[in-house]
């Protein structure tokens, strides 16, 4: 059986204590990264009480992936 293509996402959050603050970052398991933000587990938004998920998108391929994080 094929095994499924390698997707990345870009997520944007922003800073439910700092609204001004916003956070960009990848990453190949979405899911598992999203919770380790919501534990506090990220060392970048571990003080910004959690955050909102304003922005994702998927890439199959990591070239696209670094192109739009660095807009």
């Amino acid at each position: 059986m094929a095994r499924p293509p390698q997707m990345y996402y870009v997520y944007i959050i922003q800073s439910l204590n700092f609204p001004s603050k916003i956070y960009v970052d990848f990453s190949e398991n979405l899911k598992n990264r999203l919770a380790e933000h919501n534990k506090g587990d990220s060392f970048y938004t571990k003080n910004s009480n959690h955050g909102k998920y304003f922005f994702i998108a998927h890439f199959m391929k990591r070239k696209r992936l670094w192109i739009l994080k660095s807009i």
